[in-house]
């Protein structure tokens, strides 16, 4: 299994769902294989809504272009950073290492 990770930069942007809004969460739990975050991400002129895995205290960000994942590198941002910044045209998220 080969795991693929996208290239360059992109603006996360924030674009949530009705139970983001109203602070639900997908599962009872709050894990799973294919969490919907509130955030997209532009990927070869498209946007695309970004899953998280989530198994533990921490999550993998990931896109599905073509149906394949395409995972997200950590830019070391928090989430309530990319929620503040998005008021002002979202953030930059470096997928460099």
């Amino acid at each position: 299994m080969s795991i693929t990770y996208k290239e360059g930069q992109s603006t996360l942007l924030y674009y949530p769902l009705w139970w983001h809004e109203q602070h639900r969460q997908q599962t009872a739990t709050g894990y799973g294989k294919k969490l919907t975050t509130p955030y997209k991400v532009e990927h070869n002129g498209r946007l695309y809504r970004v899953y998280c895995i989530c198994y533990s205290n921490s999550g993998t960000l990931y896109i599905l272009p073509g149906g394949k994942p395409l995972y997200l590198r950590d830019a070391g941002t928090e989430v309530s950073q990319l929620r503040d910044n998005n008021a002002r045209g979202g953030i930059q998220w470096s997928s460099s290492s």
